[in-house]
């Protein structure tokens, strides 16, 4: 799934944290709310301007290093990150750990600040830096006895190791957090479940195909009514079919995928974007031109409602569907593509 794999937690995850019962401006309150009502209808570019003018009230009422503060470091780092601004973003999240650390040590407190910095260095292509933050996260989680956070440490480095080409190292960690899962007397709830895909993935990898759709067989048994869970498994079993160039199966799968996520989290969430263009990939492979084409052009107007009309994924999206179009040698069509999405990367859009 790439380097978005962790969309899913990014979006059904985060908490836009409430500010403390501290008396704060009536000022850095409407900032709030309107960022908070902004990022809630998906809409990450407009949320940001208010995500930046609230931090920087919470800074003058409260100082750099309190907790009101840290939470606005934490939101305008996770919209920095989803809009591609991810040197930004990574810098303030390494500012809100450092405050976090000063005033609550190595605590569990940390958890979700971590994650979320891992997955920022993880899209900025440190992978290093990610693993670092996973491992730290891990052991804050083991000592401080929550299981459900080790075990979602463990599945995000298995994932690693099967972006590295470990494939044993990541059906280890994926059997790790398995175990705390049955452990903790979860092994029929869909909290196994994405350990389970987790092994389908690597045993995938390792060419064990009938290994590999046993367990994502019974990863969506386990995930139950899910969709969300669902979906996500989904999309790994299709890009294990991709890999294997079985597009007609990877396309059900996928599109069975995009059904589950809108069902979960509505038809103009951004989390759609991922799915629809990997079917739009798909379908091109196997020749589906049209419906190449359907997937790419509402995966655009989902970038462009959530991230605006600058966004390096809008240009990558424009390429692809280019790509379609002159695959069907219709070049008139396509060359407008391509000079807007040349224009936006000579801009420095961020992806």
């Amino acid at each position: 799934m790439g380097l978005r794999i962790f969309l899913f937690a990014v979006f059904c995850v985060l908490l836009l944290q409430p500010l403390a019962t501290r008396a704060q401006s009536p000022e850095l309150n409407q900032a709030y709310q309107h960022f908070s009502e902004h990022f809630a209808a998906n809409r990450i570019a407009a949320a940001a301007p208010f995500a930046e003018r609230a931090l920087k009230l919470a800074e003058s009422e409260f100082g750099e290093d309190d907790d009101n503060t840290v939470n606005m470091l934490f939101n305008l780092s996770a919209v920095y990150g989803l809009l591609g601004r991810l040197d930004e973003g990574i810098a303030l999240g390494r500012r809100a750990l450092a405050a976090l650390e000063k005033n609550h040590g190595n605590g569990p407190e940390l958890a979700p600040l971590l994650d979320s910095l891992a997955d920022l260095q993880l899209s900025a292509g440190n992978v290093d830096q990610a693993e670092l933050l996973l491992v730290r996260l891990q052991a804050i989680a083991q000592a401080a006895a929550k299981p459900e956070i080790e075990a979602a440490a463990l599945e995000k480095l298995g994932q690693l190791d099967l972006q590295a080409g470990r494939h044993e190292e990541a059906a280890t960690r994926y059997h790790q957090a398995l175990t705390i899962h049955e452990r903790g007397q979860v092994s029929d709830g869909p909290a196994g479940a994405r350990a389970l895909a987790g092994i389908a993935a690597a045993l995938a990898r390792q060419g064990k195909r009938r290994q590999a759709a046993d367990h994502f067989r019974v990863a969506l048994k386990r995930a139950g009514d899910d969709a969300a869970l669902r979906a996500d498994i989904l999309g790994r079993a299709a890009e294990a079919e991709a890999r294997a160039g079985r597009y007609v199966t990877a396309g059900r799968q996928l599109r069975e995928s995009l059904v589950l996520v809108e069902k979960a989290l509505g038809a103009e969430h951004p989390a759609l974007i991922e799915p629809l263009g990997r079917l739009g990939e798909v379908e091109r492979a196997a020749g589906q031109y049209e419906r190449a084409e359907v997937a790419l052009r509402s995966a655009l107007a989902l970038i462009e409602r959530a991230y605006g009309s600058t966004n390096g994924r809008l240009a990558s999206a424009l390429f692809q569907l280019a790509e379609v179009l002159r695959a069907q040698e219709r070049y008139d069509e396509a060359k407008p593509l391509l000079v807007r999405a040349r224009a936006i990367m000579a801009a420095g859009g961020n992806r």
